[in-house]
């Protein structure tokens, strides 16, 4: 199934993508451990990025920046 699943440019987009994800939640983790006050707001613009969209997800994070000062 590997070779199967990598052979097209689909998958290999897929695997790249996967890659890519995995190392955001890398970095998610290890910015959680560093600065856990700091790193709420990227994470929210991130998840609302991609669920909803830039502009919400950008307004949303900068709320609640706002909010916190």
């Amino acid at each position: 199934m590997h070779e199967t699943l990598f052979a097209s440019t689909e998958g290999r987009m897929l695997g790249v993508g996967l890659a890519l994800t995995g190392l955001m939640l890398l970095a998610f983790g290890i910015g959680w451990h560093l600065y856990p006050d700091r790193i709420l707001p990227y994470a929210i613009m991130t998840g609302l990025n991609l669920i909803i969209g830039r502009e919400t997800g950008m307004s949303q994070a900068r709320r609640l920046q706002l909010a916190e000062q």
